[in-house]
């Protein structure tokens, strides 16, 4: 088992190579995909180890945002679809710092009225970059620091020669930012994040600032996960076409023959803002699937349509290791616990057990080692109020000492305060609730 688990590990971290390589050894004559559609996001994981998320995505417009912001049909009533379907890898080299790829796959169709559909599909902007946990408090703030660069994998001239759609706008992408997290709650599940950063464009095309603000579900254990909010861009208004009119007729004439005249390719200084949600559910081996939307509700100079999304998170990091046997000694004071949770510290082991009396015995129903958190089958119809405590017991012997945090009517959660051994904490243990 363990060599399995170890070749996982190996081939986790070929993927995440093999993804990251794939975009920065992307031609550089190539393009990059409208930000509408990949927009800068939060990739800082929870925990070392390789993740990997499958996603599709489906974009529709026939609408432009113009110069005044005012929502307009394409010109030639042009329509755009955009599939795509990225494979997202990220390697947690610690539980602060992880590498991440991204392989992006992009099929686009342009339908002009009485004119014959244009198409085009191959390797789309491929993603390159590090992300690092700068600060985690006790209280579960995070800062999270992030740069990337956009490496496309396509050429805007073999598509113009060839009457295909374009896929982009033909620059090089460079972003650089942070991302700040909440949470909301004990348990930490539910939390707000809040992100922006500075992107630098090739090919005289103006920087912006990216920023995001969203409300988002994380359960610990299993359970319906969330997130609601916007993102959207603010541009410099820095694009040389600007006060070059030769600059704007080319990118005018390039937006007509790639895309139908759609603000998807080669917009002049766009901003924009979107409204976005996601909606999924992890299951007990911290597995995820989910569906989300996203909708561009504001812009200049920007496309307006509408997002459709489905994917799967899937972890394979290390899972929760049964604790040294024997340890004698609390972590040191003043250092920071590894720990995959925002800001979670883990509890102390302590040798001062005081105890009285028992009046509930529960069953165990699952457990995270990773996250110190444990389901019992008991909750507010057996007298479960948040705040008590419940010693969890091994073979007669007690292992850890936890506090209820949140309450169902049939079930609860525990977090562990404090360990009385080093050990990890099965569903065949018993938690007891304490009498003092």
């Amino acid at each position: 088992m363990k060599e399995m688990k170890t070749q996982v590990s190996v081939w986790g971290s070929r993927i995440t190579m093999i993804l990251i390589s794939l975009g920065a050894f992307s031609p550089l004559t190539s393009v990059t995909a409208n930000p509408i559609l990949n927009p800068f996001q939060n990739r800082t994981g929870s925990h070392r180890g390789f993740s990997f998320e499958p996603v599709a995505s489906l974009f529709l417009t026939s609408e432009n945002f113009d110069e005044d912001s005012a929502r307009v049909p394409i010109a030639n009533t042009a329509s755009n679809s955009r599939l795509i379907f990225d494979l997202n890898g990220s390697f947690g080299i610690s539980d602060d710092f992880f590498a991440f790829g991204r392989l992006s796959l992009h099929s686009a169709r342009v339908s002009v009225l009485d004119q014959v559909s244009q198409s085009g599909f191959g390797l789309s902007d491929q993603l390159a970059g590090f992300a690092y946990r700068a600060l985690r408090s006790d209280s579960g703030i995070s800062l999270n620091l992030q740069g990337e660069v956009s490496l496309p994998a396509y050429n805007n001239t073999d598509a113009k020669n060839s009457g295909n759609a374009y896929l982009g706008d033909g620059t090089i992408d460079l972003t650089a930012g942070g991302f700040l997290e909440f949470p909301l709650g004990a348990s930490r599940e539910i939390y707000l994040e809040g992100g922006g950063g500075y992107t630098y464009r090739s090919k005289g095309f103006s920087a912006c600032l990216p920023y995001s603000l969203k409300l988002k579900r994380d359960p610990a254990l299993k359970g319906v996960m969330y997130e609601a909010g916007i993102n959207g861009q603010l541009s410099l208004r820095t694009d040389v076409a600007t006060e070059d009119l030769q600059a704007r007729s080319v990118l005018d004439q390039d937006r007509l023959a790639g895309s139908g005249g759609s603000n998807l390719i080669n917009a002049l200084n766009p901003s924009w803002i979107q409204v976005t949600g996601k909606l999924g559910y992890k299951n007990r081996h911290g597995q995820i699937l989910y569906a989300g939307a996203s909708a561009p509700f504001f812009g200049t100079n920007a496309a307006a349509g509408f997002a459709i999304t489905i994917g799967a998170s899937l972890d394979f990091g290390p899972k929760p290791k049964p604790l040294e046997e024997n340890h004698e000694s609390s972590p040191t004071p003043g250092t920071r616990a590894s720990s995959p949770i925002r800001g979670k510290p883990r509890p102390p082991l302590s040798r001062k057990m005081n105890f009285s009396t028992y009046d509930m015995d529960a069953k165990i129903l699952s457990s995270n080692d990773q996250l110190y958190l444990i389901r019992i089958n008991k909750g507010s119809m057996d007298g479960v109020e948040t705040g008590q405590f419940f010693d969890i017991y091994a073979e007669g012997s007690p292992v850890a000492r936890t506090k209820v945090t949140q309450v169902k009517d049939e079930e609860a959660i525990l977090s562990v305060i404090e360990y009385f051994q080093e050990r990890s904490i099965e569903t065949e243990f018993i938690a007891r609730r304490l009498v003092r």
